[in-house]
């Protein structure tokens, strides 16, 4: 009786967030490359995963939606998911996870940030448990960028996101572990870096919330998963400040995790110049849902905005009722007269013959003559 109910809510919930859902749960389970790295198109954004030395698969998901609210306001969320290798199928659930937050988070664009951020936590944790009943799961940690309503934070598990400013890296998440609820983070001892919540842990799932500042200018910031920060955060410090810019220093923190071992997978997001985030895009279309992760993108199809509610310079479009096609009456006609008929036909004839010699007549009289001249000098 139990399973079923599962199962029950499992479809109520993909029902709820279809198409979205699905069409990214399907792109995030492509195949791709073991290594990757991208810039993200106009945006300071710069995302790179690798597979790692060890594993046999790439357990780790992350991307960046955009998307175009009204004419004068968009949204941007970043999002790294970490597939537990330990548990089973962690791709898949990661895959579950990050198609269902980021789906979530698009239809429910007219809700405050913080409910936008663990509403779409918690459909991700329904959705995960009801398919793998607590077998399996992934972290989370991401943040949302909206022109209108600021910038949020959330994360669940012990995935990072770190605060950068002047070279310097802060840890601004909790690790969901002994460890981490101890304030300890780099100490590996047996038993305490085991996570206590995860999205797909079914009830009791508490997601932490993280404020950035509003009065003091914001940080640039870094998402990695634990195949990247394993590293010495001294370390790590020292690459982000040495790299040019922020795809190379990404792709160094995972060269550099491999060179230690490569044990896990490594994913890591840099994110700089928060506040272009929150600027309105100027000649955006309206509704447009755009998506990218370290292999690629892809662009959603939207007939209408994704908020459906709640926003005053929304378009709206007026379904009319079809016009029926009433059939016309009949009418029922006559032979005609074939004398009759024949006289008009031969009278006609004559008038436009009459009317055709008048027409050349003028239009010789009107035709300009040219004379050209050839000087025989």
């Amino acid at each position: 009786m139990h399973s079923k109910q599962l199962v029950f809510d499992f479809h109520v919930n993909i029902m709820t967030l279809a198409p979205y859902q699905q069409n990214l749960y399907n792109w995030f389970m492509r195949k791709a490359t073991n290594s990757a790295v991208r810039r993200v198109a106009e945006l300071p954004i710069a995302i790179a995963t690798d597979i790692g030395l060890v594993r046999p698969e790439n357990q780790d998901r992350s991307a960046i939606l955009r998307i175009q609210l009204t004419a004068n306001r968009s949204s941007i969320v970043v999002v790294l998911c970490d597939g537990m290798g330990g548990m089973s199928d962690g791709a898949e659930c990661a895959c579950l996870a990050i198609a269902t937050f980021l789906s979530s988070c698009i239809q429910n664009v007219n809700l405050p940030l913080q409910k936008r951020l663990v509403s779409a936590v918690t459909n991700a944790n329904d959705l995960v448990f009801a398919k793998y009943n607590g077998r399996g799961g992934a972290t989370l940690s991401a943040f949302i960028a909206d022109s209108q309503d600021g910038i949020l934070g959330i994360n669940v598990g012990d995935s990072r996101i770190y605060s950068i400013e002047n070279n310097k890296l802060s840890q601004i998440t909790v690790d969901d572990t002994i460890l981490g609820q101890l304030g300890q983070t780099n100490e590996n001892i047996h038993g305490q870096n085991e996570l206590l919540q995860y999205v797909g842990m079914g009830q009791g799932i508490d997601p932490h919330v993280i404020a950035f500042p509003k009065d003091s200018p914001l940080p640039n910031i870094l998402l990695t998963s634990d195949g990247i920060h394993f590293l010495d955060k001294q370390t790590m410090e020292l690459v982000i400040k040495h790299s040019p810019d922020t795809a190379i220093a990404v792709r160094r923190l995972i060269e550099l995790a491999k060179w230690c071992g490569g044990h896990d997978n490594a994913s890591g997001i840099i994110a700089t110049n928060l506040s272009s985030l929150l600027i309105p895009r100027l000649n955006a279309n309206l509704g447009d849902i755009e998506v990218w992760d370290a292999f690629g993108e892809v662009q959603l199809v939207s007939f209408q905005p994704p908020c459906l509610t709640g926003f005053k310079n929304e378009r709206k479009m007026e379904i009319k009722a079809p016009i029926e096609n009433k059939p016309k009456p009949t009418r029922k006609r006559t032979p005609p007269n074939q004398d009759l008929l024949h006289k008009k036909t031969i009278a006609l004839e004559k008038k436009n013959s009459k009317k055709d010699e008048k027409n050349q007549a003028e239009t010789k009289k009107s035709i300009p003559q040219l004379q050209i001249d050839f000087d025989a000098n």
